[in-house]
């Protein structure tokens, strides 16, 4: 379990990242959101990704 918590942690940090990172690109972050939701609608929770849901709120919670 703390195996998994880590990978999703991990996980979400990379999100944050990219998210970050298309920011600074110029990108808006409805336009980054709206890609993320796409991306993350086609996988689901598992031992390496947390779900859909957590990994968008992760992103609506960055600072921007």
């Amino acid at each position: 379990m703390a195996q998994q918590e880590l990978s999703h942690q991990q996980e979400l940090r990379a999100d944050r990242e990219g998210f970050l990172f298309a920011l600074q690109r110029g990108h808006s972050p409805e336009q980054v959101l709206k890609a993320a939701t796409e991306l993350f609608a086609n996988t689901g929770s598992s031992h390496e990704h947390p779900s859909a849901q957590k990994r968008i709120a992760n992103l609506q919670a960055s600072p921007t």
